[in-house]
């Protein structure tokens, strides 16, 4: 009788685990091993496996793969694998030995849990979403609140036209039809031109407003002069004013700086109409917390506060103040002169 050999079925475990990070190597010897954690800080692995063949053993050759990476099986002559760290996440490692004959092994199977570095852990990631999303949300909220002044701004010079340059040129107007069915009164003629020019220089006021260039504490004053100065040396008043060369490029609000400038106008008209000052003088400086601060003096007449309440336009230019976050404060007494300081809050 003729006798036939049957083909052996290699045997195969697990010989060695190493663990490579920058400063050390960690390495096992337990050939049951089943799973492996991978700490944050190893950067390579070496996993080395053996197998019995009695009858040829030099013509075994190694199968694996990962399974959620490999689609097909890797071939290999040498006993070990190596690579590099992998995303954070559980891997499962297949291999086989295959002997002369293509015999194949078992699969060893071995479980490796790479976790995941500080910032690769869920809850960093989570803390970076929730930052984003609260930077995004702080961000609408602020672009909300810039859009929401911009339309008060609009509001603001939506009633100035209609209330002040319309009312300007409608009294236009009116002295234009008078001037046409009376030609011998010059009057009518010189309130024509005094509307016309009362209402080109509001337009240009709120055009220099909306200017985005000129929103520095030295475009204010020089806003202010182009208008006070003729009248000033008209009416043979001294304007004077004290400005921190530090404030000049100082950046100021679109409504800071539309009411501060309608502030001084309304102080300065006060002074040229009602207390025939021979004196008019501004100071723009910081005071404590580095709050703004506009005091404004003139050397008229004065008058009682409390016979006047509200008039010469001081609930105008308080309600100013207040818009914009100041505090609005007059001393004035006959013969005395004015004093109005408006401060930052």
């Amino acid at each position: 009788a003729k006798l036939t050999s049957i083909p052996q079925v290699p045997r195969i475990s697990f010989s060695t685990i190493e663990l490579f990070s920058r400063n050390s190597i960690n390495d096992t010897l337990n050939v049951i091993i089943k799973k492996i954690l991978i700490q944050q800080d190893i950067t390579q692995v070496s996993i080395g496996f053996s197998a019995i063949d009695y009858l040829e053993p030099e013509k075994l050759m190694f199968a694996y793969k990962i399974k959620e990476r490999d689609k097909k099986w890797n071939f290999t002559d040498k006993n070990y694998i190596q690579f590099f760290r992998l995303n954070p996440g559980t891997y499962h490692l297949q291999v086989q030995a295959i002997n002369g004959n293509q015999v194949a092994s078992e699969i060893l199977e071995l479980e490796l849990v790479f976790l995941p570095k500080w910032y690769e852990a869920w809850w960093f990631k989570m803390l970076v979403f929730l930052f984003i999303s609260g930077a995004t949300y702080l961000l609408y909220r602020f672009r909300l609140s810039q859009i929401r002044k911009q339309e008060k701004i609009r509001r603001q010079i939506s009633a100035d036209l209609h209330d002040d340059i319309g009312s300007t040129l409608n009294s236009v107007k009116v002295f234009s039809n008078l001037a046409l069915l009376n030609p011998a009164k010059q009057e009518y003629l010189v309130q024509v031109k005094d509307g016309t020019q009362s209402a080109i220089t509001g337009i240009r006021d709120i055009m220099w407003v909306l200017d985005d260039k000129q929103d520095t504490i030295a475009d204010l004053i020089n806003r202010f002069e182009q208008f006070a100065a003729p009248l000033a040396e008209a009416n043979k008043t001294k304007l004077e004013k004290s400005i921190d060369s530090e404030l000049s490029y100082r950046q100021l609000k679109k409504e800071e700086k539309r009411n501060l400038f309608l502030i001084l106008k309304e102080a300065f008209n006060n002074c040229i109409k009602y207390s025939h000052c021979s004196s008019f003088s501004y100071m723009i400086d910081i005071v404590k917390a580095k709050k703004l601060r506009l005091q404004i003096k003139d050397n008229g007449n004065g008058f009682d506060l409390n016979k006047i309440g509200e008039g010469y336009g001081l609930k105008n230019m308080k309600q100013r103040a207040e818009q914009i976050g100041y505090t609005f404060n007059i001393e004035s007494s006959s013969d005395n002169g004015t004093i109005i300081q408006v401060q930052e809050n």
